[in-house]
């Protein structure tokens, strides 16, 4: 598929997505869901590329408009996050799948 066709597909342009391809900007949190929607993927592998592209990003953000305790984990979670053990981000991890 030509690089074109897609961005069309998705809604962007063609140095957008190329941006995109080469890592030169990150992935747009909704794109996944624009390429699973036009290239008519299956639910399992619509989720598979949104993994990938979280996977690949430098970077997370959360909305801080929460309750008071809400905003105190996120923040103290944030600050405490670079120095958590493997371990710890293993137990953290599993504790999360299981929601």
């Amino acid at each position: 598929m030509l690089l074109g066709d897609m961005a069309d597909g998705v809604g962007v342009s063609s140095p957008f997505l190329s941006a995109i391809e080469t890592g030169k900007k990150p992935i747009p949190r909704d794109l996944p869901a624009k390429i699973a929607t036009f290239l008519g993927l299956a639910e399992n592998d619509a989720a598979e590329l949104q993994q990938l592209a979280d996977q690949s990003s430098k970077s997370c953000s959360i909305d801080l408009d929460l309750n008071p305790d809400g905003r105190d984990v996120a923040i103290a979670f944030a600050r405490k996050f670079a120095n958590l053990s493997d371990e710890q981000l293993k137990e953290m991890k599993r504790m999360l799948e299981g929601w």
